[in-house]
């Protein structure tokens, strides 16, 4: 696809990973989506960039960013896959993110059942010896 401005196939796909992506979260202040590639690849599951930019992000109910810009290049998914709605990597693409949380997002996020469930007895490695990670109720 190209640089610049999108053409009308560009904004459909675009909008379409938009919905796709927003109907994965609880909230979505804003969101955009860009999608950098051309049809053949396309058709292949291959895709040059993805760009994502968002505001007020909300997932699992508590788990909230203030910001997200995210961009992953050279990515490859199983285009079967897509199709019926799952995306699945092929292989892993290239990317950076930069995530910003307010301090209320984050005490949220520490004070939500979702994250203190995941956390809970969390198994690390210390010295190259499991050690299990007990947590406390944060107030």
């Amino acid at each position: 696809m190209s640089n610049g401005n999108p053409d009308l196939g560009e904004q459909a796909l675009n909008a379409t990973a938009e919905v796709a992506l927003s109907s994965q979260l609880d909230e979505v202040q804003k969101l955009d989506v860009n999608i950098d590639t051309d049809p053949g690849k396309l058709m292949q599951g291959k895709i040059d960039t993805l760009e994502i930019e968002g505001q007020g992000l909300v997932m699992e109910k508590d788990l909230r960013m203030e910001e997200l810009k995210m961009q992953v290049n050279n990515i490859a998914i199983n285009p079967l896959s897509a199709l019926g709605g799952k995306i699945e990597l092929t292989e892993p693409g290239n990317g950076r993110a930069k995530a910003v949380l307010t301090e209320a997002d984050l005490n949220r996020a520490l004070a939500s059942d979702y994250l203190s469930d995941k956390v809970r007895s969390l198994q690390i490695e210390v010295e190259g010896k499991p050690v299990t990670l007990e947590t406390k109720d944060i107030q």
